[in-house]
């Protein structure tokens, strides 16, 4: 990126596999996830099974 060009996120265009992996991230209370990704674009998002303690 050019010095001083700063990315304007606020007008990025969004896939609509890019929006369903933004409403399951904001959606997941907690707990961790991988995304696999091709040619650019989410295609899997693998969540681990839930370790519970008592």
């Amino acid at each position: 990126m050019a010095p001083g060009k700063e990315p304007r996120y606020n007008q990025l265009e969004l896939t609509e596999r890019e929006r369903k992996l933004i409403e399951f991230i904001r959606e997941l209370e907690f707990g961790s996830l991988t995304v696999e990704v091709q040619r650019g674009e989410p295609v899997v998002i693998r969540q681990p099974l839930k370790t519970v303690k008592l």
